[in-house]
């Protein structure tokens, strides 16, 4: 004998709960943005970022221990992640991608970098943006 209908469980609501679940834990890893440690410069701010290569996708993560995580599909092979990085923070922040440097931590996964022509809220509300 078949079960009714009303005694099977709803497996497109239960997911659709799950990824909502998930994205709000997601969404509210943006709400400690102001933790990260943001420095003014003469010509614009610098930050620290934690840097995720060979991942499965290009994104901006969040904060974790003071540093902006970002995830990148490049390999840390001849700066190729560097160059992906910096062209990531380029297009999110709308400035040319001369205007992002690494001042240190180029062979490491903790970089400082330097964005020129940026603001400490530009760079708050990326990360809110998400």
């Amino acid at each position: 004998m078949t079960k009714p209908l009303q005694a099977i469980p709803d497996r497109c609501t239960e997911a659709r709960r799950q990824r909502a679940k998930k994205l709000a834990i997601e969404a509210s890893r943006f709400t400690i943005s102001a933790m990260i440690e943001l420095h003014p410069t003469a010509t614009g701010i610098v930050l620290t970022v934690r840097v995720l290569p060979r991942s499965n996708r290009n994104a901006i993560e969040g904060e974790r221990q003071g540093a902006l995580t970002i995830r990148l599909t490049a390999p840390p092979i001849d700066d190729r992640a560097n160059d992906a990085l910096r062209q990531l923070l380029a297009g999110c922040l709308n400035v040319s991608v001369s205007a992002v440097r690494i001042v240190s931590g180029k062979k490491s996964r903790t970089k400082r970098i330097e964005i020129a022509g940026v603001t400490r809220t530009e760079v708050l509300a990326l990360l809110n943006k998400g």
